[in-house]
């Protein structure tokens, strides 16, 4: 399986990791199979979303994101009335969320944290073990989860704009998982070991509170390949200037 950067230039092979002795696809795979949803957290870029692209292309099953902002609104998920040009008569035209709801595939809440009360809860009954959902504006129709329909979020907690999970729309994922950044992963992903070592110690002084802004896996990555393509200088300005003002005394200390 690959996953993100530039196809044409940075494909990188996705390197799996284990969680409490368990390989991260085949901690999916059992969860596909036993039809448990998942729910993965932790701070943003140990590569939550990643392990969701890799299993999607591992088993070759259709991905469908919903990127769940406070804006969305959950009438859209299932699919609107469009005007058919052949005809001249409206139709229901289906959403990717019901082709995979339908069909099979990989359902992906993105960010659920975000999402309003009344969102989350038009999920449930596809959350729980009705597996369906009903479109009202279609005569109270009903759609029942493809057996290969596979549900996994993903969030970080705490976050500025976030919300805790409602308690019944987290209890309908059997499965919660704490991603948190992977040394070994990371050793594969990241060549110069100085990198290695910065990291370590910028997440030391985030859990001192010297540092409110996470030290992600992507920002190794990127730090490194802007230092090979633009030279040392702009790739540690760079890195500097993601975090607050405030914090970036303390960085450069780091550096």
């Amino acid at each position: 399986a690959f996953f993100a950067g530039d196809r044409e230039r940075n494909m990188s092979p996705y390197i799996s990791r284990n969680i409490r002795g368990i390989r991260d696809l085949d901690l999916l795979k059992y969860a596909q199979e036993v039809r448990k949803n998942v729910l993965l957290f932790g701070d943003t870029g140990p590569g939550k979303t990643a392990i969701v692209m890799a299993f999607a292309a591992v088993e070759q099953l259709p991905l469908v994101t919903i990127p769940c902002n406070g804006g969305i609104d959950p009438n859209s998920f299932w699919g609107s009335c469009v005007f058919d040009e052949a005809t001249g008569q409206p139709k229901w035209q289906e959403s990717d969320v019901t082709a995979v709801i339908r069909h099979g595939g990989v359902l992906y809440l993105d960010e659920p944290n975000f999402m309003p009360p009344k969102t989350a809860a038009s999920f449930h009954p596809l959350l729980d073990a009705r597996r369906m959902v009903t479109i009202m504006e279609r005569g109270n129709q009903r759609i029942l989860a493809h057996e290969q329909t596979f549900i996994v979020g993903s969030y970080n907690p705490d976050y500025e704009g976030t919300r805790p999970l409602n308690k019944a729309f987290r209890n309908r994922f059997k499965i919660k998982v704490l991603i948190d950044y992977s040394d070994e992963v990371e050793a594969k992903l990241v060549m110069m070991p100085v990198v290695l070592e910065i990291a370590q110690k910028m997440r030391a002084a985030r859990k001192n509170g010297d540092l409110d802004t996470p030290c992600s896996t992507n920002m190794l990555v990127e730090f490194e390949e802007l230092a090979v393509d633009l030279g040392l200088e702009f790739a540690t300005e760079n890195f500097i200037a993601a975090f607050e003002a405030d914090e970036r005394d303390a960085v450069k200390t780091v550096f």
